[in-house]
């Protein structure tokens, strides 16, 4: 897998401070999504919310 260091900071901070997420989508993509807004954390883009896969 071709990881770079923004991947594993990413993930890293969405890991373990993931009260940090929304703030840092809102102030990159200039959006205004509420803060408690919920998070569903998915192994990666391929993986639906019904845990299946897509090709």
């Amino acid at each position: 897998m071709n990881n770079t260091i923004f991947d594993d900071v990413f993930r890293t901070m969405i890991e373990k401070m993931p009260y940090l997420a929304i703030p840092l989508i809102n102030d990159v993509f200039h959006t205004s999504y509420p803060e408690d807004v919920k998070i569903t954390q998915l192994r990666n883009e391929h993986q639906q919310e019904d845990g299946v896969y897509l090709p």
